[in-house]
């Protein structure tokens, strides 16, 4: 597969079914490759010629009509437009299709900005690099690749599979939370039951005075109590110490902070490491498959990579193939693959095979994350067992002495 960096934008006008006039703009190097690309089209063109002007960056830097899509979006998106580029039809007609037939309203906004864009003059990439900070420049990249090597469709599947796997890491994540989760809320429902009802019932008809009444149960009655008078302010406190996260998020410092603090916590750091290497192999993948230069897939895949110490070890990987190193020495220099991954690398390398080694070691990574997810999850168990006990004590100490306390009035 070849990359070109040097296509031309032809302007046609061509003959659609034997009667519909249609027009519209391909990239070549010729104007006899733009005509056979408009007859690949299923068009019989009529009149071609060079169109000798850039794109307007007034249409590229225009403000984007949709500043949120949903990941499920994204992969509907996708798959749909891959589905009809597949077919031959232009872009144009694509999206226009897209934004008639749209599953959503977000989807048929998008679509139709995104043809009124290329009527202007721009193309497919150029279009879709004003939302760039809804689809990340890992998809802008790999789209721009797909569309100047002639392999958009293709390029377009590739990323609709890597936007499932994606969404799949996060359903298991959100599986694994569900179980402590409703642990949890259920231990609080507990709480508030026994301080709001249960031990101000045994007070009032037992008729235990106030300073009768046992330090335990009476932290747990005032807890509740200040909650139930004071939520508002709970509120606004939990909405303030959200907005101070949010904000220490955007620095950088402190996020390489928590990075290096969570990688180092045993079953957590290695499952964030292959969750890591999961989305950055799945990349690499994608993008070599796609036609792009091994150095440069390198590059978007370590823009995958947020956490501070692999980031590093994936800056590494690429420095060292820029400066002359073999992919494999690079990735064994640099720590960043398991040492089980590097006879994959290496083979690839000399039997020219690379990108089904690369897909090898995708696979085997989900594997040893869906592991390493399975012995996180059974780490909880454990926890919550300790912290289930301490509570349920806790209630048992305070009902016991909250009956002591009881006897000791009747006495």
């Amino acid at each position: 597969m070849m990359y070109y960096s040097d296509m031309k934008k032809f302007y046609y006008s061509a003959i659609k079914d034997r009667k519909e006039v249609v027009s519209g703009y391909v990239e070549a190097q010729t104007p006899a490759e733009a005509k056979e690309k408009v007859f690949a089209l299923g068009f019989i063109p009529s009149k071609i010629h060079e169109e000798d002007f850039g794109t307007d960056e007034k249409i590229v830097k225009e403000k984007a009509t949709v500043n949120h899509i949903s990941l499920s979006d994204k992969i509907q998106f996708t798959s749909e437009l891959q589905m009809l580029f597949q077919s031959g039809i232009s872009p144009i007609e694509a999206l226009e299709t897209l934004g008639k037939h749209a599953p959503s309203k977000t989807i048929s906004r998008l679509s139709y900005d995104l043809c009124d864009r290329i009527k202007r003059g721009a193309t497919f990439s150029e279009a879709l690099s004003a939302y760039q900070k809804p689809f990340g420049t890992t998809y802008l990249s790999l789209a721009e690749t797909g569309e100047v090597s002639g392999s958009l469709p293709q390029t377009l599947k590739y990323l609709v599979n890597l936007m499932r796997k994606q969404d799949d890491l996060k359903g298991k994540y959100i599986q694994m939370l569900i179980y402590p989760s409703i642990l949890v809320l259920a231990l609080v429902g507990i709480f508030f039951v026994f301080g709001g009802f249960v031990l101000p019932k045994m007070i009032e008809m037992c008729n235990i005075s106030p300073s009768d009444v046992p330090p335990m149960a009476a932290g747990l009655i005032q807890s509740v109590e200040f909650v139930q008078n004071y939520w508002f302010m709970l509120l606004i406190a939990c909405g303030c110490g959200i907005y101070g996260l949010m904000l220490l998020g955007g620095l950088q410092s402190f996020m390489n902070a928590i990075s290096k603090v969570l990688t180092k916590i045993p079953a957590l750091g290695t499952c964030m490491q292959y969750m890591t290497l999961s989305h950055y192999m799945s990349v690499l993948q994608v993008s070599y498959d796609a036609g792009v230069p091994i150095h440069k897939c390198l590059l978007l895949a370590e823009n995958t990579v947020s956490n501070e110490t692999l980031k590093n070890k994936a800056k590494a990987v690429s420095t060292l193939v820029q400066n002359g190193s073999e992919l494999a020495d690079a990735f064994m220099t640099s720590g960043f693959l398991p040492p089980i991954f590097m006879s994959l690398i290496a083979t690839g390398e000399k039997t020219g095979k690379l990108g089904t080694m690369f897909r090898d070691i995708a696979l085997g990574v989900e594997q040893k994350l869906d592991m390493a997810i399975g012995a996180l999850s059974k780490l909880f168990e454990p926890a919550l067992l300790v912290v289930i006990g301490i509570a349920v004590a806790y209630l048992i100490i305070c009902f016991f002495q909250m009956y002591a306390a009881a006897f000791g009035t009747l006495m």
